[in-house]
């Protein structure tokens, strides 16, 4: 079964955002009762994350100076535009998993109408049941690609995007040549 954590995600997360802010690890450690090990482990991950990110948005912002004013407005409608074009697909991604599973869930009420003692029987159903299934895995297609494409970002990308309190996941893509 292995020890219980010495911390909960709670004094997890308020460990990272301390820590980040400037609190050190002793410091939080003692507050929160434990050692300094168990405080560093939880938190090094996260501050060499964010100090990796600070530096890419460092070097982002030099490059982005460094363009001519023209070049700048053309950055910033491009980056909107795929912001767009990334929220337009997640939507779309989540209305299509709905569709595909609802689908599902038709074709699976529609088996209980096959007769199993002679199946060639209830060729219509089997047929409708064939139809459905065809149509819900079309359906997940868009969701699938984009839940791969993520999976080998390596990033999960989680926001509230559409306000509903949820965390939704959000696929920003950017191909090579920047465009």
């Amino acid at each position: 079964m292995g020890r219980p954590k010495a911390l909960t995600e709670e004094q997890i997360e308020d460990a990272k955002k301390k820590h980040v802010g400037g609190e050190s690890i002793s410091s939080i450690a003692k507050r929160l009762g434990v050692s300094r090990a168990t405080v560093r482990d939880v938190v090094v991950a996260r501050a060499a994350e964010i100090k990796e990110v600070a530096n890419q948005i460092i070097a982002t912002e030099e490059r982005f100076n460094a363009l001519p004013l023209s070049g700048r407005l053309e950055a910033i409608e491009l980056a909107d535009e795929l912001r767009a074009i990334s929220r337009n697909l997640a939507g779309s991604a989540r209305h299509s998993s709905f569709t595909s599973f609802r689908l599902s869930a038709i074709a699976g009420k529609q088996v209980e109408k096959i007769n199993v003692d002679d199946p060639m029987e209830s060729q219509e159903v089997l047929q409708c049941i064939s139809a459905l299934t065809k149509m819900s895995n079309d359906a997940a297609s868009l969701p699938l690609s984009l839940l791969n494409i993520n999976r080998a970002s390596g990033k999960d990308v989680l926001k509230d995007d559409d306000g509903d309190g949820e965390k939704d996941r959000v696929l920003v893509y950017l191909p090579d040549n920047g465009r």
